[in-house]
């Protein structure tokens, strides 16, 4: 399990964009099993920016599990 703080994007794609963030979303966890990729940031200019090197190729989606019947 890994406990992350996901980036505030408005929507933004870092991978096909430049994107900076000012705010963060809650709090989640997840399982390690379901990353795909990892991303970094840099702080420039007095704001944050997403480093991400996949080319699109890596997707971040969050799916609910299926509800047991």
């Amino acid at each position: 399990m890994a406990h992350i703080i996901p980036c505030n994007t408005a929507g933004r794609d870092a991978a096909l964009e430049p994107t900076f963030y000012t705010t963060m979303t809650a709090p989640v966890v997840v399982d390690l099993q379901a990353i795909s990729a990892v991303v970094g940031r840099v702080k420039t200019r007095d704001r944050w920016g997403i480093i991400d090197r996949s080319d699109g190729k890596a997707r971040t989606v969050f799916v609910d599990p299926p509800e047991d019947e």
